[in-house]
């Protein structure tokens, strides 16, 4: 069971099923509803990665960058074997598509 910052991470987007969809869309074309982005919509994969990053000094979880197509989850509570993401796997999970690029 996950407590505080991390629950809302943990019970929503670590076990999700493969065929979970997108995320709502507005009508300039940016992601919301997204966990940690508080209230902030986001046009790119990227751009949503960047501002888990900064969050992560307040102990949010984030994808640090291990290669040119793979990312690795950085929880700072040192749970378990690393996990490890492509950016297809991510832009997927969290409702960016394939070009999510900006």
């Amino acid at each position: 069971m996950f407590f505080g910052a991390y629950a809302e991470f943990a019970n929503h987007y670590l076990d999700l099923p493969q065929d979970m969809g997108t995320k709502k869309m507005s009508s300039d074309s940016k992601i919301g509803e997204l966990p940690f982005a508080q209230g902030r919509r986001f046009a790119s994969l990227e751009g949503y990665l960047a501002h888990l990053e900064n969050r992560g000094a307040h102990d949010v979880p984030w994808y640090r960058r291990i290669g040119p197509d793979t990312y690795e989850l950085v929880s700072g509570r040192g749970r378990g074997p690393a996990q490890r993401f492509t950016r297809a796997e991510l832009a997927a999970r969290f409702g960016f598509g394939e070009s999510g690029a900006a």
